[in-house]
Formats: structure tokens, C-alpha cells, sequence
């Protein structure tokens, strides 16, 4: 069994839900959603709820450029 089918049959079997984009981000998902701005109220919905399965990398890459310029502005206060 891949991990992939592991968390198909949990999916299936332990939540009731038929889609895998009807299930909820797994933990070791989270800390891409809350770069993405997602709060935890958000992150307790599906994927479908969420608009899919990984956030997209622009919004990712947005998040860390904001952070280099808000570090870089504290650090010349």
C-alpha cells in the first residue's frame, strides 16, 4: 500500500468521504496554507473548499518576499 492509498482508505473509510478534495489539509500541509494567509477557521474545511490541494507557489512566494521586506525594514529602524 503507498502512502497515497493509505490516505485514500482513511479518507474512505474513517472520515466518509468519497473525494480526496473533500478531505482536509493533513498536517504536514499546514504551514503551506498559513504562508498562503489561510487561518485555522479556513483550514478546517476540504481542499474544495480551500480551491485545491497545495496553495498556489505565486501566493508563496509572494509571502516570503513580503517578509524579507518587512525583516529588512525593522532591521533599519
Amino acid at each position: 500500500m503507498t502512502e497515497r492509498e493509505a490516505i485514500l482508505w482513511i479518507i474512505n473509510n474513517v472520515w466518509s468521504k468519497d473525494n480526496y478534495m473533500d478531505f482536509g489539509v493533513e498536517h504536514w500541509r499546514l504551514n503551506e496554507w498559513y504562508v498562503a494567509g489561510k487561518t485555522d477557521q479556513e483550514l478546517m474545511g476540504s481542499y474544495r473548499d480551500l480551491g485545491g490541494v497545495c496553495p498556489p507557489i505565486q501566493t508563496k512566494v509572494e509571502f516570503i518576499e513580503n517578509y524579507k521586506k518587512q525583516k529588512f525594514n525593522w532591521s533599519n529602524t
